[in-house]
């Protein structure tokens, strides 16, 4: 199809067309310059403009909502949707550079190190997505994109999760698909998926698609080979696939077990959630998680611990000393004869009424000032997949709600609602200050989706301490552990202090 822009083109007064990278049969992808912002580049993502109508065109939109609806540093940024003079929609999303998975399997396979730490990332960001109530459902090396970073002298793959095109939001009463419509990538999509059962697909429907990814980065084979359509999709619903053991001898057995979990043909026998396949297959918890622990992967039992720790059980742990065994605050004990633990018994309730009582005290709003942070890597674009059959509307994302905001101590002076660091904001760029501002009224609203997006968006002019402030409070109150410290990373110090206030008011220790 033609395209409807060429090399110099400029959309939207902003975006100046440099190089296509890429087209397919749904549209094309472009390079183009920020206009006012020198050496700031982009991917712009055109669909085909006899495409820009119907299941198609929601499918396209709900691209750009539902990953800058979920803000993850894992998932690729979605700048702006817009449509052209002559109707096309585009997407303008952040440029990443280095490659799919695809093309680094084809290659040959990865070193469990190199595997293990791209499935954690991409389980990182899957979790985000499935708290959200948000399946991704096309989830393949394509759809996965690898940027080398510089991590303490060591190149690492820093994660992208593409394509949020045909995700479900789960319970959405404006979801509009087909049972009988397949959606997905073959080698990679649940039995659920292969039978065309989309309405009791879930998270673990993209558990079944991390674990075949996982399979073939370790062994460099798919999980469920075949030379036709009908010939993979039987394997996938029927047939075991090959055992990992035997192909990777190498291979530990609780990686083993963990992959073959994930790739149960029923539902309920896989992992009941992302970040319990996460930790079974690493060995490590999915960091990004409070409150209660996720349950234990069957074959790795984990200390259950009491239903509701007592006061005081809590406050020794948070000091290092953490109650367990016959000894515990959750056992029975005779302390008669036994003066150590009385003391250790009064002591505990002292610091438990000492949290108690500062937990009370009213805390003073959190006071981020902007500063200049350190630039964030660039990239290259998503991939143009092919059209697949559905049609989703909108839906308001499920987050935890955040702590009631914290009064004003009606004995100060009144002080302008504005920051301390006001004056330094006059030298904002009007639209950088705008966002934040927004930002901070969603924050204060509870939209930390929306708070979050604005954020992000005010990056891309101007880089602020007050930008990243905003993003890591937003984290700790969603309770994403690993997304807020990334985040923490470019806070000024000078504001760090009120940053993490907030975040432990949230349960939160960064």
């Amino acid at each position: 199809m033609t395209s409807p822009i060429a090399v110099g083109s400029i959309i939207a007064e902003t975006y100046k067309i440099t190089a296509q990278l890429g087209v397919g049969g749904m549209g094309s992808v472009w390079t183009a310059d920020h206009l006012r912002l020198p050496g700031k580049q982009v991917a712009v993502k055109v669909l085909h403009a006899a495409l820009a109508s119907g299941e198609i065109l929601l499918r396209f939109r709900r691209e750009a909502e539902i990953a800058s609806r979920i803000g993850h540093p894992n998932i690729v940024e979605v700048l702006d949707f817009n449509t052209l003079p002559g109707g096309e929609p585009f997407l303008v999303m952040e440029l990443l550079s280095g490659e799919s998975l695809a093309a680094r399997l084809r290659r040959g396979r990865l070193a469990e190190r190199a595997a293990l730490d791209i499935a954690r990332q991409i389980g990182s960001a899957l979790f985000a997505a499935h708290r959200m109530n948000v399946v991704h459902r096309d989830l393949k090396p394509d759809n996965i994109f690898l940027c080398p970073r510089d991590v303490d002298g060591e190149l690492r793959d820093h994660v992208k999760v593409l394509d949020f095109g045909i995700s479900k939001i789960r319970n959405s009463q404006t979801v509009v698909t087909q049972d009988a419509a397949i959606m997905g990538t073959p080698y990679y999509m649940s039995p659920e998926q292969a039978t065309g059962k989309n309405q009791e697909i879930d998270g673990r429907t993209d558990i079944f698609a991390l674990g075949a990814i996982v399979f073939e980065m370790l062994s460099g084979m798919t999980a469920f080979p075949g030379e036709s359509l009908p010939q993979v999709i039987y394997k996938v619903v029927f047939e075991p696939h090959p055992s990992l053991a035997q192909i990777m001898p190498t291979a530990s057995q609780r990686i083993v077990a963990a992959i073959d979990r994930a790739l149960a043909k029923k539902a309920d026998d896989r992992f009941a959630d992302m970040a319990a396949f996460v930790e079974a297959l690493t060995g490590r918890p999915l960091m990004g998680m409070t409150g209660k622990q996720v349950a234990a992967p069957t074959g790795a039992p984990r200390d259950p611990g009491p239903a509701a720790a007592p006061a005081s059980s809590l406050a020794l742990s948070a000091t290092g000393v953490a109650p367990a065994g016959p000894g515990s605050l959750n056992a029975p004990v005779a302390a008669k004869g036994r003066p150590g633990l009385w003391i250790v018994l009064v002591g505990a309730a002292v610091l438990a009424a000492a949290l108690a009582a500062l937990a009370l005290r009213p805390r003073p709003p959190s006071d981020p000032r902007p500063t200049p942070t350190t630039p964030a890597t660039t990239g290259t674009p998503a991939h143009v997949s092919e059209p697949v059959r559905v049609a989703v509307a909108d839906a308001r994302p499920l987050v935890p709600e955040p702590p009631t905001p914290p009064q004003a101590d009606d004995r100060r002076p009144e002080k302008s609602s504005r920051p301390k660091s006001a004056a330094r904001e006059e030298s904002l760029p009007a639209p950088v200050a705008a966002e934040l501002d927004a930002a901070e009224s969603a924050l204060a609203a509870k939209d930390l989706g929306e708070a979050i997006r604005r954020a992000r968006h005010s990056l891309y002019d101007k880089k602020t301490s007050r930008a990243a402030a905003i993003l890591t409070r937003a984290y700790c109150l969603q309770g994403d552990l690993g997304a807020a410290k990334a985040e923490l990373g470019h806070v000024a110090v000078s504001d760090r202090a009120r940053v993490l206030k907030v975040c432990r008011a949230a349960g939160m220790e960064l």
